[in-house]
């Protein structure tokens, strides 16, 4: 057996890596690296004391104690150096926090790297400095988010889809095109066609284009593409993944939000409202699309009771009647004459 293994050393390397450290009586240690500090944050999290007795400082103070040693511990296995700033739970009692903070310097001096400790403040703040021995882990063993670039966010789907809506104006210019069929993450995709597609429909009556979407799970959210320039027609042909009629098979995954007994099933952002589908959420069925819109579709379970749902149609919004098709589901679609775009070019651009 492997040493590393033996020992359980590969673990504890890899949980230097977590930015949460838990303790023993439930509290837990939050530890963020910035540029000129170290912030290590104690938090109580689940520990309330024991008994009926318990004192709210009491527990303070027990979580403080530990959290105490385990920081000293977290500063040595992932070797932070430079200022560091722990903050400690406040405590009301003087007394607490010296034990606190006696603690802490107990544990510093079986440290071997030169370190310097503050006096607590009444915050609970205690500031330290430790001597850079080594990058440390973090830095040995990590790299930035090629995503993020390291920021630790990304923009939300609603900021992205306002960046594309800027976007998709400075097309409608661009193009003679009567219509565009554009592919993009069905999360940022879902930000137009929600709501009944209002955000969609305004844009639609203010460049006198129309717009249909392809989404693409493993599309980055920032990043869209243009399939097709054409007629409407054309573009609703090959836009709707579904043809009236077709038999699919479907993940039904969460009861319909505004039809009682319905259901709902998701086709890479595609809504299929199934009638009398609820008792069936969470299991695969085949189902019978009877309309299709470009923004969802309404259909009814083939290998299942259709129970008693009533039926009313809401997702197929145009009404738009459909030619026979051969598809089972979206995708598989040529990409060949695909423009990519993406926020960033976006902003780039203007």
């Amino acid at each position: 057996q492997p040493l590393f293994e033996a020992f359980g050393v590969e673990q504890v390397l890899d949980s230097t890596l977590n930015r949460r450290v838990d303790l023993p009586s439930g509290g837990y240690l939050m530890i963020d690296y910035a540029e000129a500090l170290t912030v290590i944050d104690v938090n109580s999290g689940s520990f309330v004391g024991r008994g009926k007795a318990a004192r709210l400082e009491d527990t303070i103070t027990k979580t403080n104690l530990e959290a105490a040693d385990e920081v000293v511990r977290q500063l040595r296995l992932r070797d932070i150096g430079g200022i560091i700033v722990i903050d400690f739970i406040d405590m009301a009692r003087a007394r607490n926090r010296d034990a606190v903070l006696k603690t802490l310097r107990k544990a510093l001096d079986e440290d071997r790297t030169k370190t310097f400790v503050v006096e607590i403040s009444p915050l609970g703040l205690v500031e330290m400095t430790r001597q850079n021995v080594t990058d440390g882990v973090r830095e040995i063993m990590t790299r930035p988010c090629p995503t993020c670039n390291g920021e630790g966010v990304i923009k939300s789907e609603e900021t992205i889809a306002i960046e594309f809506e800027r976007r998709m104006r400075d097309l409608a210019k661009e193009t003679s095109a009567e219509a565009l069929l554009i592919q993009m993450n069905p999360r940022v995709s879902a930000e137009f066609t929600g709501s009944e597609a209002r955000v969609l429909h305004a844009i639609e009556q203010e460049t006198g284009k129309w717009f249909h979407f392809e989404g693409s799970e493993g599309l980055p959210l920032d990043h869209f593409a243009v399939l097709l320039e054409a007629d409407r027609e054309r573009v609703l042909e090959r836009a709707l993944p579904f043809r009236e009629g077709e038999e699919v098979h479907v993940d039904i995954v969460e009861p319909h939000m505004y039809s009682p007994g319905d259901a709902v099933a998701k086709v890479d952002g595609y809504i299929i409202s199934i009638r009398g589908g609820t008792p069936y959420v969470g299991e695969k069925h085949v189902v019978r699309i009877e309309e299709a819109g470009r923004t969802g579709a309404v259909a009814s379970l083939v290998d299942a009771p259709a129970g008693d749902g009533d039926g009313k149609p809401g997702a197929a919004d145009d009404g738009v009647e459909s030619k026979p098709r051969r598809r089972g589901r979206r995708g598989g679609r040529r990409r060949s004459g695909a423009k990519a775009q993406s926020a960033s070019a976006a902003s780039s651009s203007e």
